[in-house]
């Protein structure tokens, strides 16, 4: 999932959200449970102090609110709050439930159990019949495999939009076919033998029972996915009415708050606790704190930026956790990118991998609530990261500047580097909203500056910057992307598959090589636990390597939450990132 750093979410990464899985955190403001990285900024300014009496309310990553809502997200709303607040498990639920060991837990989840073959080419998902729609009707195995179809749809290069998570889990390349064998039991047919693990964790994992008899309304796919487009900002539209999550939407008024009530029907446990949950839309951090003080919040993302302010919030609780993930900064590798020829260059990035001080940003910028990252795995997580790899590009400025200078380059009287009459120079364009990566990116630019390397910053809207950076026919007006971070969910198997193989899912840089798509590809085939590391630790090592990405520190996931509110600690899974919101209460 990806997440942007002035609203933090799979994401994705998120500096807070509520909904940190299925997306990509992308402009990390404030990194909590309880916002999604996200690019959506709204552009209007809200009301001070709106009053919800009775209700639980929760401010969302400041300038932030979904443009997109359920049922398939596309990429250019990866990581965002988009999709419904939280993501699709706002709108509905997932079908497996992956908890804080990695590990799918069915008795949270609408599947009861998966079972596949010994050649690993065929799955068969089997539903719990107890699982119903808001408006009685049962779920079914069918509505699992609609699901598909629009992902599979949506994947495909006709597609009105591109989907967020092409690529991930094989989707849909290596799904041979999906078939509704019985009302309760989907049966998914590969089109090749693949690691079990990999494909229930990253594939399985994507589906989303979605009620077709309300959404399936055209043969023809494409029609099918326009009309979707065509709705997915109208959250009052009434098809939305109808869920399998614990709230529904009641109303929305963009740029002050949406509220959602209990579904009297949901049928997984607990029951909601709270009748009614706001989510206010912020204009800044400083606004999200002045809420808090005053009480009229009780649930919110916590800026590191105010982290010397937190004892002013008497009645209030930061509460922090790991990130299953890690954050970066994508270099556009697309053959008509701005300086294209020079970030290409193994040479350049390390270079700006060596300029960027990891301990520094740690301790400055996130007041030590964050650890450096150290390639695509998380570090904090003893299952996946190869830490015999170690750092390799401490912080150097030196080192990076002699780098430059044995390929060429001299440095001018401007104090940059110039080369066959060039500079050595770039944009580095981030979403307004945050002023952990502003203060971030001002930081980095000092440090290249002392290797003669001249770095602009650019800050625009977030939605405008989601839509730019998630737009390959817009892959000429960017060069590396500021702020963003990776949560993986739903690839909860932490391979590189939809992120750095080729073309398609969320490799927005566009990057391509030979050598890491044979790696990617290997870590999703059967074997021994030993040989299934053996390749996992090399896939690590050769992507921090070649630095397809730009690496920065991964924050911790920080939320304000009154006293008086109570449950957030088993509602918040360090893997899934949500705050389930069933599981709050008033103490």
């Amino acid at each position: 999932m990806h997440v942007h750093w002035h609203r933090v979410e799979r994401s994705g990464a998120r500096q807070s959200g509520s909904h940190i899985p299925r997306r990509v955190i992308t402009s990390l403001a404030a990194f909590s449970l309880l916002l999604l990285a996200g690019c959506g900024v709204a552009t209007g300014s809200a009301p001070a102090s709106i009053s919800h009496p009775n209700a639980l309310t929760i401010a969302m990553a400041p300038q932030s609110q979904p443009n997109w809502w359920a049922p398939v997200v596309p990429a250019t709303s990866c990581g965002t709050i988009s999709g419904g607040i939280g993501g699709s498990m706002w709108e509905y639920m997932p079908l497996l439930w992956i908890n804080s060991r990695d590990q799918i837990d069915y008795a949270q989840s609408i599947a009861s159990n998966i079972t596949h073959n010994t050649a690993g080419t065929q799955f068969v998902v089997h539903l719990k019949s107890s699982w119903k729609w808001s408006n009685g009707t049962p779920i079914t195995a069918q509505d699992v495999v609609y699901d598909y179809q629009l992902e599979a749809a949506a994947s495909g290069s006709s597609s009105p939009f591109p989907y967020c998570f092409a690529g991930e889990g094989g989707m849909p390349t290596l799904w041979k076919s999906v078939t509704a064998t019985s009302p309760n039991t989907v049966t998914i047919d590969t089109t090749k033998p693949i690691n079990a693990n990999w494909f229930e964790l990253n594939g399985i994992a994507q589906l989303i029972p979605i009620p077709h008899t309300l959404w399936d309304r055209y043969s023809n796919m494409s029609q099918e996915l326009n009309w979707i487009k065509s709705i997915s900002n109208s959250p009052m539209n009434k098809i939305y009415q109808v869920t399998d999550a614990a709230y529904v939407i009641k109303k929305a008024v963009s740029d002050q708050y949406y509220e959602v009530v209990a579904n009297p029907h949901f049928s997984g446990s607990p029951k909601p606790h709270i009748k009614t949950v706001v989510y206010d839309y912020e204009t800044s951090a400083s606004s999200t704190f002045a809420a808090l003080k005053k009480g009229s919040v009780q649930l919110a993302p916590y800026s590191t930026t105010l982290w010397a302010a937190r004892s002013q919030l008497k009645n209030d609780t930061i509460v922090s956790e790991p990130l299953f993930g890690y954050f970066y900064m994508p270099v556009n590798f697309a053959s008509n990118a701005p300086s294209e020829a020079l970030l290409s260059q193994l040479y350049f990035r390390q270079a700006l991998q060596y300029g960027i001080d990891q301990p520094g940003i740690v301790s400055a910028i996130y007041h030590g609530l964050a650890n450096p990252t150290y390639g695509p795995a998380p570090t904090i997580d003893d299952a996946y990261y190869y830490k015999g790899m170690g750092n390799l590009y401490p912080y150097n400025p030196r080192l990076g500047l002699t780098l430059m200078k044995r390929h060429g380059w001299t440095m001018g009287p401007n104090g940059y580097l110039t080369k066959n009459g060039h500079t050595a120079s770039f944009t580095l364009l981030y979403a307004t909203g945050s002023a952990t990566f502003r203060d971030m990116a001002e930081l980095m630019k000092a440090d290249w500056a002392k290797e003669g390397i001249d770095c602009s910053l650019k800050a625009i809207g977030g939605n405008t910057f989601g839509g730019i950076v998630g737009n390959p026919k817009d892959s000429n007006q960017w060069q590396v992307a500021g702020g963003y971070g990776w949560i993986y969910v739903p690839d909860y198997y932490p391979t590189g598959d939809g992120l750095f193989n080729g073309p398609g899912g969320f490799n927005v840089g566009a990057y391509n090589n030979k050598h890491e798509n044979q790696l990617v590809a290997e870590t999703l085939k059967p074997g021994t636990p030993s040989q299934v590391r053996k390749i996992f630790d090399q896939y690590q090592y050769y992507t921090f390597q070649q630095l397809p990405v730009l690496y920065v520190p991964t924050p911790t996931s920080l939320t304000a939450v009154a006293n008086s509110v109570g449950g957030l600690r088993t509602g918040y899974d360090v893997v899934f990132g949500e705050t389930n919101l069933q599981n709050l209460y008033w103490k």
